[in-house]
């Protein structure tokens, strides 16, 4: 019976750093995607943001432009005549909204799809 070849494969000297590239849209600490929450009466509201923070709103039939940033976990959303505050965690953005100038913020969660 004939010998098999044995492959001999050299360890490298250091191992290599493998970085993965996660689409924005998939990164559960990303503003870029889709989030859902429920507004006033318990109404639908979906947000969409690309990666650079520009999308929109969508709540009771009326699609309205918006704008997110985010810094160190704190995020800003801001449509129309409205604006969100709140924090981003693991998916999920936790805060309230408010017309633009009040003081009182109405609690607002949303989860990403």
């Amino acid at each position: 019976m004939a010998e098999r070849p044995t492959i001999k494969i050299p360890k490298p000297e250091r191992p290599e750093t493998i970085r993965l590239h996660i689409p924005p849209e998939l990164d559960r600490n990303s503003i870029a995607g889709y989030w859902r929450g429920k507004g006033l009466n318990d109404s639908a509201v979906v947000f969409h943001f690309n990666a650079d923070g520009l999308g929109s709103v969508q709540s009771s039939g009326t699609h309205i432009p918006a704008s997110a940033t985010l810094v160190n976990a704190l995020v800003n959303i801001t449509w129309g005549q409205y604006e969100f505050i709140g924090t981003l965690k693991d998916g999920k953005m936790s805060g309230g909204w408010r017309l633009k100038g009040e003081k009182h913020l109405q609690t607002l969660v949303l989860k990403k799809d």
